[in-house]
């Protein structure tokens, strides 16, 4: 690659990471962003991260979260930049490939780029971002095999050993990728790739797997992780199987791109023609990502996040067959298709705007799912900004659901927490409380002090926060 074209391809990866960072402070923290904020803070306590198989979630997050954490500080901010830099890197896949292979795949890479789903949940402090990072390279070092027809070069291997480990140290749900790329392996056969036990592919595995000990041992502070890494299948399966209170029909991946992801479903379904036209390795991802698709569909439990993980093996089979296909290659082709798909990029951009960079989103999109409401945020900042005056006081948590509270409420040395049930001391001067609860102990508290009612996360209650008299009139309420 010449230094120009590095250039370009640097200035690009940049550009797709500012457009990440765009407006990413915009909507509230989410319920789960503060579950992976609180696993942070026990590493740091701990020195380690202590892997709990029912979490469902591998290490390698709250890693690169303690990482920000030195170099940027503790904050939501720090957290969603990171998610949003891996969301603009995997944009930045494509585009190297548009360098290297078709300018095809740059239409891919500006698909998703522009995709309301990438955008959105790339600014999510979750795991799903960086976990497509590395799908993408996984899936990079296996087209890079299938074209020279051996997994011989250490260039290759070494993408899809980053995959592995990248994927693995992430989520669980990579084997069900793994899985439906066996099975097309085994119906298409792409190519005569001689796969042994070759010394640079045992290196590369051992380097993968002694990778995953470390960070699932606490770099060999917690052997049981080892252990739990397997263990954690089972609960995951039920979890997925049962749908634990996320249960969605099996039409649900495809309604949420119809509504929001035009130009993604136009470009899944052109990669259906690789059944027709494409090559052996064209129709092997075309059928991986459909497998996965399918599998995914079948599962009840779903939540629109995921989408993330569907979305980037369907692009990537579309970039493959048109980067194959000689009838895009011609001028007028490739110019009609780029149109099409970026006109529905258009259509869809609205969508950023009420999901992303409004100054307060649409809560009722159907991408925004258990997030906490704008209330909540407003009274969490209202406290911080007191904090002076309420560093020496008590703060009592008896909500029946205390997330995201752990986490937004941190910064406070004072905290205790209690069952919604039981009674509230009352010399307490800082409360929050389900509203049912607050209703039980109503008549210990209400001449004493004052009580404002906000609402909390989707699909929960309302809730209020319960300040003493004197405190009141010191600090207010927003």
């Amino acid at each position: 690659m010449s230094r120009k074209t590095f250039a370009a391809l640097l200035a690009l990866i940049l550009g797709a990471c500012a457009f990440r960072w765009l407006g990413l402070l915009h909507k509230p923290l989410h319920h789960d962003e503060s579950i992976n904020g609180w696993f942070v803070m026990q590493m740091w306590k701990d020195g380690f991260y202590r892997y709990d198989p029912g979490n469902y979630h591998g290490p390698l997050l709250f890693y690169f979260f303690q990482l920000g954490d030195v170099l940027f500080g503790d904050a939501l901010a720090t957290y969603r930049g990171i998610t949003a830099f891996f969301s603009g890197l995997t944009a930045g896949l494509f585009f190297y490939l548009g360098f290297l292979r078709h300018k095809n795949w740059f239409l891919v890479g500006l698909v998703f780029l522009f995709s309301p789903a990438g955008q959105f949940f790339g600014q999510s402090a979750i795991h799903e971002s960086i976990f497509i990072f590395f799908l993408g390279l996984l899936m990079l070092g296996l087209l890079k095999c299938l074209e020279d027809e051996s997994c011989k070069s250490s260039f290759n291997l070494w993408f899809i050993g980053l995959g592995l480990f990248g994927t693995f140290a992430l989520k669980e749900t990579i084997v069900l990728f793994l899985a439906s790329g066996l099975i097309s392996f085994m119906i298409i056969r792409p190519s005569s790739v001689r796969i042994f036990w070759d010394k640079k592919i045992l290196q590369m595995l051992v380097w993968v797997l002694a990778g995953l000990l470390l960070l699932y041992t606490g770099f060999l502070q917690n052997w049981h992780g080892a252990v739990d890494l397997f263990a954690a299948f089972l609960p995951w399966m039920k979890t997925g199987v049962s749908g634990s209170g996320h249960e969605k029909s099996f039409w649900f991946w495809l309604r949420l791109m119809n509504e929001n992801e035009k130009a993604s479903l136009v470009l899944a379904l052109v990669s259906l023609m690789s059944f027709w036209r494409g090559s052996k390795r064209a129709r092997f991802f075309a059928l991986a990502a459909w497998v996965h698709f399918l599998i995914f569909s079948l599962i009840p439990y779903k939540t629109p996040w995921c989408l993330l993980s569907l979305q980037i093996p369907l692009l990537f089979a579309s970039g493959v067959f048109l980067s194959e296909l000689q009838v895009f290659s011609e001028k007028k082709n490739w110019i009609l298709l780029w149109l099409v798909c970026l006109s529905l990029t258009l259509l869809d951009f609205p969508k950023i705007l009420t999901l992303s960079w409004n100054a307060k989103i649409d809560l009722k999109h159907s991408y925004v799912y258990v997030q906490t409401e704008y209330s909540f945020r407003d009274v969490i900042e209202h406290l911080e900004k007191n904090q002076d005056l309420l560093e020496g006081e008590q703060i009592l948590v008896g909500t029946a659901e205390s997330w995201p509270l752990p986490w937004w409420l941190r910064k406070f040395s004072k905290l205790s927490w209690s069952s919604p049930t039981a009674n509230c001391p009352p010399e307490s001067k800082v409360l929050f409380l389900d509203l049912d609860s607050w209703n039980r102990i109503k008549p210990q508290f209400e001449k004493t002090h004052r009580v404002f009612q906000f609402e909390t996360r989707q699909s929960r209650g309302p809730a209020v926060l319960v300040l003493s008299e004197d405190l009141y009139q010191q600090i207010g309420f927003p």
